[in-house]
């Protein structure tokens, strides 16, 4: 019997060294899993933030930018504009709210005769459980006669 009792002994040691062994080597899993994340267009996003250039300037020498905001969610979502740096800047116009499947605009004026550089824009929409912050550089559309001359 003590043959027996020697056998079962080993066995039992090995089997919980192999037990012990599997488990105590490892502090981490690595997965090979793939994921994709995609930035949508403005015209796929939920909330859409852009600024299309403006073909001409006024007679007066100003140029009015817009910034369309677009809602596409199922709630109205806020409008705020901070941030705004342009020496020539005149006015920034600017809706409180944008109620769902609407579209509004920011105009942002700025003078050409002071300046034809960007106007830097904020934009920030929030709506839901979500909030997005644009910053935008507007370039003015400034006529060839309404931009100061450097003497």
């Amino acid at each position: 019997m003590t043959r027996s009792r020697l056998v079962i002994g080993i066995l039992l040691l090995v089997g919980g060294l192999v037990l012990v062994g599997a488990t105590a080597g490892v502090s981490s899993v690595t997965l090979d899993r793939s994921l994709g994340v995609a930035i949508a267009d403005d015209a796929d996003a939920a909330i859409g933030i852009e600024h299309q250039p403006s073909t001409a300037s006024d007679q007066n020498g100003t140029s009015v930018e817009e910034v369309f905001v677009t809602n596409r969610i199922e709630e109205p979502v806020t409008v705020h504009v901070t941030g705004v740096n342009a020496p020539g800047l005149v006015d920034v116009e600017s809706p409180e709210t944008v109620d769902p499947g609407e579209r509004d605009v920011v105009a942002v004026t700025i003078d050409c005769r002071q300046s034809t550089e960007p106007a830097l824009v904020d934009v920030t929409v929030t709506g839901g459980d979500r909030t997005i912050e644009q910053p935008l550089e507007v370039e003015p559309t400034c006529a060839e006669s309404s931009q100061s001359s450097d003497g």
